[in-house]
């Protein structure tokens, strides 16, 4: 009987070919003639036009170039264009696009010129199976301001779930564009690459004084033409699940006019500045319960008002957010909201926030993205000892000494696989880890006795009930106020304090670098109770180690983390060689899922 080998099977190679990455599929199709005809249509389905260019001087190569682009164009399933620079032979590259592809599933070109956006509306016609596509901007048009009309461009798409809108538009427009393609589900509306600027404004003769003013308070970009088109009164309920809005906005229609039409939006980014009434037009959507589905937010630009974000946050049913996004804000204040937060005059801002999100969304928060700044430890451990379905927390911290927040007591979320730690880049002098008071920049400390000794036996002690009771140590309600009691009790004998210098820029002591190697063990001690964790970010850029000297690293407390063995991704910051070598053999026995290990920088010693 004659024998056959498994792959000389088109139908099993071609199964194959859908699981390889690009470089497999390179490989493959230099085995045999039949493999190269099987992966061709893989290996160029996804196509960037960016990968065109060539010098001048290889013409051949370009002529070859563009005879192979014309020969396969026909598998191209994925087409993009990101880089914004020029490109030989690209109206050559766009013909041939539009002569030869038929069957894209999606398009996203950047930047182009009035000849190039001619040819890319050809290719969207072209193409009514698209499914993703991203409206670029044109570059300097010499005819005058481009009319992009999005509804008429897309009327013919009816498979379109993703559309990202990089070009200036209107609320008009994009209420006219969920209409005509009433398949989309992700909706961005980007700031265009032009150099213009981009903005949600209301039309002509629409909006109070307030409320353009207050747009003022971010980075105003310069004026652009707007396209302002009426849209009938319509009932009909969009299907947008996910809407990002990437450009201030200004026009108070953005409640009534989209959101409220939005029952199954899941995710809403925010992350540009919105006028008052735009805001409030959210807040009383949610409170009316209009968008029972969203359990996403983010609210990441840092020119957001603190009342703003308090009323928004206020405004969603008890356990209902999941996933949460801040910024950062510091401004003080005792302006109260219908939740009845922010009465205790001087509380700032964030310590408001972080008391809402325990209080009303503690049950059910599972992705948590917090930047603090001048936030007292007690706060951030109200988020750890009280959310205990978190599984992803990306935490942004002045300084490295900030790692305080983290550790004063027993974690509840030991279901956590994300933990991201990252140090923004902040040149201010060593503060007191300790004590209280103020920097010489005048940056407000809140003040807090911190005392590492009585956190160390209290971790101590629940391990050794642990141990007794043969479970893995976690927070019980006795043992985390005994905790809170000991530590904020005032012990000058055990008191661990980092002295502040009135240097901008100071190296740490001995004494400091002494203390902060325990501070850092005990924060791997309470990593060590985080079993389910997958990925481990401690990320200090070197230029800010080289600021303060004081970094995170894995030398202090490796032990701690033996039981993590889920771990499959770890990234620290600069990393002496022989130290390195130590970690990499520990990981080797402890870790057998590790698949990636990243150093900021690796030196020698």
């Amino acid at each position: 009987m004659k024998q056959h080998h498994a792959l000389d099977i088109p139908e099993l190679r071609i199964s194959i070919a859908a699981y390889l990455n690009q470089d497999s599929l390179k490989a493959c199709v230099c085995v045999s003639r039949a493999w190269y005809s099987d992966f061709t249509p893989f290996l160029w389905a996804r196509f960037s036009v960016d990968s065109c260019p060539l010098r001048e001087s290889q013409r051949k190569l370009r002529a070859a170039r563009l005879e192979s682009l014309s020969k396969h164009a026909r598998w191209i399933k994925h087409l993009g264009r990101r880089r914004i620079r020029s490109l030989l032979d690209r109206i050559n590259v766009y013909t041939i696009l539009v002569d030869h592809c038929r069957s894209l599933d999606s398009l996203d070109i950047g930047l182009l010129d009035e000849e190039e956006w001619d040819l890319y509306r050809q290719l969207v016609a072209l193409n009514p199976d698209l499914c993703q596509v991203t409206i670029p901007s044109v570059l300097q048009p010499v005819a005058g301001p481009i009319d992009y009309q999005p509804s008429l461009l897309l009327c013919g798409l009816a498979r379109l779930t993703r559309l990202v809108i990089d070009c200036p538009t209107t609320l008009s427009v994009l209420v006219n564009v969920l209409e005509v393609c009433p398949s989309i589900e992700q909706l961005v509306i980007g700031s265009d690459n032009s150099g213009t600027g981009s903005r949600l404004d209301p039309p002509s003769g629409i909006g109070t004084q307030a409320t353009m003013e207050g747009l003022a308070v971010g980075a105003a970009p310069t004026t652009i033409t707007t396209i302002t088109t009426t849209t009938p009164p319509s009932r009909t309920l969009f299907r947008l699940r996910q809407l990002k809005l990437e450009i201030p906005c200004s026009d108070p229609g953005l409640a009534d006019m989209l959101l409220a039409r939005c029952s199954l939006l899941e995710q809403l980014s925010l992350d540009q500045l919105l006028a008052d009434e735009v805001y409030s037009g959210v807040c009383r959507l949610l409170k009316d319960s209009r968008l029972p589905h969203l359990t996403s937010l983010s609210l990441r630009n840092s020119a957001f008002y603190p009342e703003m974000q308090r009323a928004i946050l206020g405004a969603f049913p008890p356990h209902q957010l999941r996933m949460l996004a801040l910024s950062p804000v510091s401004t003080m204040t005792d302006i109260g909201h219908d939740g009845g937060v922010g009465e205790e005059t001087g509380a700032t801002a964030d310590e408001d926030i972080i008391r809402l999100l325990v209080r009303c969304q503690h049950q059910s928060l599972e992705h948590l993205h917090l930047a603090l700044q001048n936030m007292p430890p007690e706060s951030m451990s109200a988020i750890l000892t009280s959310c205990q379905r978190l599984k992803v927390l990306v935490v942004r911290l002045d300084q490295p000494v900030d790692i305080r927040c983290l550790i004063g007591q027993p974690w509840a979320c030991t279901n956590l696989e994300e933990l991201s730690i990252f140090v923004a880049l902040n040149r201010r002098p060593l503060r007191s880890v300790g004590g209280s008071g103020t920097s010489s920049g005048g940056v407000h400390l809140p003040s807090m006795t911190f005392n590492i000794t009585a956190i160390e036996n209290a971790i101590e002690t629940e391990e050794s009930d642990a141990a007794q009771r043969g479970v893995t140590p976690g927070p019980t309600k006795t043992k985390t106020t005994a905790t809170t009691t000991t530590a904020t009790t005032t012990n000058p004998a055990t008191t661990t304090t980092m002295a502040t210098s009135n240097r901008s820029t100071s190296t740490a002591t001995a004494k400091q670098r002494k203390e902060w190697e325990r501070v850092e063990t005990v924060f791997m001690r309470r990593l060590g109770t985080l079993t389910c964790l997958r990925r481990l970010v401690l990320k200090v850029p070197p230029r800010h180690a080289a600021a303060s000297d004081l970094t995170f690293t894995l030398a202090n407390g490796l032990e701690h983390l033996a039981k993590l063995i889920q771990l499959e991704e770890v990234t620290v910051g600069d990393r002496g060689f022989r130290q390195s070598e130590t970690e990499l053999q520990f990981m080797k026995d402890h870790w057998p899922q590790m698949k990636r290990m990243t150093f900021y920088s690796l030196r020698a010693g």
